[in-house]
């Protein structure tokens, strides 16, 4: 079912000191996972778009053992002090069932556009959850892989769309809490901070002006 992703995110500079602001506050850890997202796009229709198609796979922290998947597409980007998405995602039940489906995109025609791999802890603050990425590592088709640090996203995701001063509060009311305040928001996706840190942006943005 379509819901909308309402999101915050801010780079974190120091992990240890957020995991204790996180405690400080009575954040409550929901869990622990590693996550693997694979972006895929057809002569970038997608991305001139600001659109996303992912395959998501979840694993163990510790062991690597596949525990869920997800196929998702996310519609282009809208807000100012806040990022909003459409989102429609499908659950995958095994790592067989993503591997099936890396096939049929590649008949297609699709191809990976750019990967991540993140270790991500998911907190809950009163209506609020916090996803905290640490270490994220991207890398894309013909490009070396990078480290592009941490960030911590204050999210909601919901069916319904919030008035935009009420998500404004909701979200940046939490993160002040922990320290941040607008200034520290970044609106690039992770694969965006990626090629940031390539100096190749500016050929994303060149792309996204031209007729599909």
């Amino acid at each position: 079912m379509p819901f909308r992703e309402y999101e915050a995110k801010v780079f974190v500079e120091n992990e240890d000191e957020l995991l204790q602001k996180l405690q400080k506050n009575g954040a409550v850890l929901l869990k622990q996972i590693l996550q693997r997202d694979t972006y895929y796009d057809l002569d970038y229709r997608l991305t001139k778009k600001d659109e996303l198609l992912r395959i998501r796979i979840v694993e163990n922290i510790n062991t690597h053992e596949f525990k869920a998947g997800e196929f998702s597409w996310k519609s282009s980007r809208e807000g100012t002090h806040y990022e909003v998405r459409e989102d429609i995602s499908i659950p995958l039940l095994s790592a067989e069932n993503a591997h099936s489906l890396e096939i049929v995109l590649k008949r297609l025609g699709f191809r990976r556009l750019a990967w991540l791999i993140k270790y991500r802890d998911r907190w809950r603050l009163d209506k609020v959850e916090f996803e905290f990425d640490k270490f994220i590592e991207a890398q894309a088709i013909n490009r070396p892989k990078k480290k592009i640090g941490s960030y911590l996203q204050a999210t909601i995701e919901t069916e319904h769309e919030y008035p935009p001063e009420q998500m404004d509060s909701l979200l940046w009311n939490s993160l002040n809490l922990l320290g941040f305040d607008r200034t520290h928001l970044r609106m690039e996706s992770y694969i965006e901070l990626y090629l940031i840190e390539l100096n190749e942006m500016d050929s994303i943005r060149r792309l996204k002006k031209r007729d599909i």
